[in-house]
């Protein structure tokens, strides 16, 4: 029986007119040369004539087949196909018209060829059960599918200013005011106006200063209003990022407080199990509620950006089958992402490229892009009290900034203040106690970067200890 899927998808005929009419009328071919490659034509030779074709074109110079013949050389295939004399037979035999369909079959035939080549290696690869994992293999093929879509979807990539406008009109009268993926925080919200899809939004704040707590308030926010969060946290474990959950939910802002300590759970409790009977329940309750909500987590760590993509597309599928609108991807931390290619030792390279295939991520998705990043010294070590962030805080790579649409810095002004010794002398101790009674709880989320709006600095309340974050006047 013959196998039915032997041979190779591609057209001599299809190849040969291309060539055809491009040669007899170079000057109506323009968008042949824009969409087709070498690549595109199965025939070697009839690639290597092409890439000569695009070489004189570039080159602002005529289809000659003397010069064609001559940049060829000795080209056993070009001397098989019939050297010079076979172009001049394409130009003899060569039409302009129909040249656009025929381009259409060439990409056709290219994307087909691609995406057999493609299916081939895959099942290679999905027989061979050796160190590769299921979901590896899975992350590469959508990669690669991805590129191949890429490659040969041209004739949609051009939208009229018209149509965008109209179609920015329509988005933004539907939005009737709301904040479409907000933070949850309605002061943050009001100024920042919520995130938006297809951008990326950056969060950075230096070690231990509430940059989890705060990515942790984005989901809690946008699941809260059953819109789908996908969370990488590439660094911390299962256990503390529940748990960190778990204490949000189970704050009680008015519980009083007893010698300076929370009778609210705090994670250090909550992860050692070290709760009572009505803390539990407490726990459990938090447990139900968030079981409500659209808040997936991805907890393996050195995932790259093409593993992380593939996990979301999987996952956005699910949601549309429950009607669950794709909400933000956020990412902890940018600088746990594995890089898809070493640059050599090269750190900043690797965050720049890292950072690009984010920002491209989330074109792609059309969903916005939350990635937290750390912050380098500069603040730690800069003289003065004032410790507040700057652009050039961040850490790695000025691509962060560059590509953030909204940059937003997250400050505790308590976490550079100690509680006083007790030895200490009673007026220094006085002092420091009311220099850290000025800033308790004080939780700023300073908008650096704010491509859609102005820079703003918002207050609001954080318990740190609790990983709980409000507004700072109670609603």
């Amino acid at each position: 029986m013959t196998d039915q899927f032997s041979g190779v998808v591609w057209s001599a005929a299809a190849e040969l007119e291309v060539l055809a009419g491009v040669i007899s009328s170079p000057d109506r071919a323009e968008a042949a040369f824009e969409r087709l490659t070498p690549e595109h034509f199965h025939d070697p030779v009839h690639g290597r004539i092409w890439s000569v074709f695009a070489d004189l074109k570039r080159a602002g110079q005529g289809l000659d087949p003397v010069v064609i013949g001559h940049r060829l050389g000795a080209d056993q295939g070009f001397t098989e196909f019939g050297g010079v004399r076979g172009l001049v037979d394409l130009i003899e035999k060569g039409s302009p018209f129909g040249l656009s369909a025929r381009v259409d079959v060439l990409s056709d035939l290219y994307t087909r060829r691609s995406v057999e080549a493609l299916a081939r290696e895959m099942i290679v690869r999905a027989r061979d059960t050796g160190d590769e994992a299921g979901d590896q293999i899975l992350a590469v093929f959508e990669r690669e599918a991805h590129g191949i879509a890429q490659k040969t979807s041209v004739a949609d990539a051009w939208t009229s200013a018209g149509d965008m406008m109209a179609q920015a009109i329509q988005t933004a009268r539907a939005r009737e005011g709301r904040v479409m993926f907000p933070i949850g925080l309605p002061s943050v919200d009001q100024q920042l106006r919520g995130l938006n899809a297809g951008e990326v939004t950056v969060i950075g704040g230096w070690t231990g200063m509430g940059k989890s707590i705060a990515g942790l308030q984005v989901a809690k926010g946008c699941g809260s209003q059953n819109i789908g969060v996908a969370y990488f946290s590439l660094e911390m474990s299962e256990v503390p990022m529940a748990m960190r959950m778990a204490c949000d939910l189970a704050y009680d802002r008015s519980a009083a407080s007893y010698h300076g300590r929370t009778t609210n759970i705090t994670m250090d409790r909550a992860i050692a199990g070290d709760l009572e009977p009505w803390e539990w329940a407490k726990v459990e309750e938090a447990r139900a509620i968030v079981d409500q909500w659209p808040i997936f987590f991805d907890m393996r760590p050195n995932l790259t950006v093409a593993q992380i993509k593939a996990a979301t597309v999987r996952l956005h599928r699910l949601w549309a089958k429950h009607g669950v609108v794709p909400g933000p991807v956020i990412i902890d931390h940018i600088g746990k992402v594995k890089p898809s290619n070493t640059r050599a030792g090269s750190v900043t390279a690797e965050t720049k490229d890292v950072s690009n295939d984010l920002m491209a991520m989330a074109k792609d998705l059309d969903v916005p892009m939350v990635v937290l990043t750390q912050l380098n010294r500069t603040v730690e070590n800069g003289a003065g009290k004032d410790k507040r962030p700057t652009l050039g805080s961040v850490k790695d790579s000025g691509a962060v900034v560059e590509d953030a649409r909204q940059l937003i810095f997250v400050y505790r002004p308590e976490y550079y203040l100690r509680e006083p010794f007790e030895h200490e002398d009673p007026m220094a101790k006085a002092e420091r106690e009311a220099e850290l009674e000025k800033v308790r709880n004080h939780f700023y989320w300073i908008i650096e970067k704010n491509s859609n709006g102005p820079r703003k600095q918002v207050r609001t309340y954080c318990k740190a200890d609790c990983s709980a974050v409000r507004d700072w006047t109670p609603a």
